[in-house]
């Protein structure tokens, strides 16, 4: 769960790289550290397209996260708004 900033509700989303990591999307594809993230959670429906296909490598800071929303395509998330710090994290997604 990560903390909105202001008036803003809290969301989720999943971190997918940490301080000292560098993120890039290309052709859809998320890649850390130059290697491809595995993300079978990510329905087929749900798979990046548009302005989701390609990010430039950002290196993360040290202490931050960087966060991505399941629907990639709707989400706000560290793309838009860069990688955050850990008190913006408020909880953690437990699925049975």
């Amino acid at each position: 769960m990560v903390d909105g900033d202001g008036d803003a509700l809290a969301d989720l989303k999943r971190v997918v790289a940490i301080g000292g990591s560098t993120v890039e999307i290309r052709n859809g594809i998320t890649y850390v550290d130059g290697q491809p993230l595995a993300e079978p959670y990510l329905p087929t429906r749900l798979r990046p397209a548009g302005d989701s296909l390609q990010m430039a490598a950002t290196r993360v800071p040290a202490d931050s996260y960087f966060v991505m929303g399941d629907n990639r395509d709707g989400a706000l998330d560290s793309r838009d708004f860069g990688p955050i710090s850990r008190d913006h994290i408020i909880g953690r997604q437990w699925n049975r």
